[in-house]
C-alpha cells in the first residue's frame, strides 16, 4: 500500500493522456497542485516522522520504521534503500501519501458514475492505516494531507468553473470530453 504512492497518481496521468486529454490536464494540477502545496509546507515546517523522532530521541519509546522490511522478503532489499535517499526525510508534516490518496479516491468519487465509486475512499483510510503502523506519520499528519487533497480539489475546481470550464458534477460530463472516434 505505502509504495503505491509513488505509482498511483501516475497512472492515472497516463491513462487519461492516452483517453481524455482535457481530463489529464484537470488531474495534473491537481497532482503538482498538491505536491507544490506540500513542499512549500515541507520548507516552512520541517517536521521529523515518528521513526526518525524514536532514533533521535525525542520520543520515550522505541519506534521502529517497518516501511522496507516486505522487499527483503521478496528478494529486492536494496529497493527500499534506493527510494529511501530519494525523498525528504523530514517531509512528514503533511502527508503526501495520504494527501494524494485521499486527492485519488475524492477525484474518482466526483468523476466517476458508478455506485462502487465509494470504494475508492478505502484507499485513504488503508493508506493511513499503513502509514502510522509503519511509523512514517503521525495521525496529525495524515489529517493535514487529506485536509490538503481537500483544499487542492476545491480550489482547482473553484479556479475550473470561474474559468468556464464544464460543471464537475454534470452527469454528461465524460462523455462530452472525449475525443471524437
Amino acid at each position: 500500500v505505502y509504495f503505491t504512492h509513488f505509482i498511483a497518481g501516475l497512472s492515472i496521468a497516463v491513462v487519461l493522456w492516452l483517453s481524455t486529454r482535457s481530463e489529464w490536464v484537470r488531474w495534473m494540477r491537481r497532482y503538482l497542485a498538491i505536491s507544490f502545496g506540500a513542499l512549500v509546507i515541507y520548507i516552512l515546517y520541517p517536521m521529523a516522522p515518528p521513526w526518525m523522532a524514536s532514533r533521535d530521541g525525542y520520543l520515550a519509546d522505541e519506534v521502529v520504521r517497518l516501511t522496507g522490511r516486505g522487499w527483503s522478503d521478496m528478494g529486492l532489499g536494496g529497493f527500499h534503500l534506493v527510494l529511501a535517499n530519494v525523498g525528504n526525510p523530514v517531509a512528514a508534516m503533511p502527508s503526501l501519501h495520504a494527501g494524494l490518496a485521499a486527492l485519488i479516491a475524492f477525484y474518482g468519487v466526483q468523476r466517476l458514475r458508478s455506485p462502487w465509486r465509494w470504494l475508492l475512499l478505502a484507499y485513504p483510510l488503508v493508506m493511513s492505516f499503513a502509514l502510522v503502523y509503519y511509523a512514517e506519520h503521525y495521525v496529525i499528519d495524515i489529517i493535514a494531507g487529506c485536509a490538503l487533497a481537500g483544499a487542492v480539489l476545491l480550489a482547482c475546481d473553484t479556479w475550473e468553473r470561474r474559468r468556464g470550464e464544464r460543471p464537475r458534477y454534470s452527469a454528461n460530463a465524460s462523455a462530452s470530453s472525449r475525443p471524437p472516434r
